[in-house]
């Protein structure tokens, strides 16, 4: 019982790390994004 409590606990640890990962991972996919962007828009303004 100790075992299958302390798998379960560990499981919902690792769901959380990847719940986290992937919020990460979204954060920089949107910031590259956002970066390409003004990139982007700052090319096509002379200055």
């Amino acid at each position: 019982m100790n075992v299958f409590l302390f798998s379960k606990f560990k499981l919902i640890k690792f769901s959380k790390f990847i719940a986290r990962l992937q919020n990460d991972l979204n954060l920089l996919s949107t910031n590259f994004i956002l970066t390409l962007f003004a990139k982007a828009t700052l090319a096509c303004y002379p200055f």
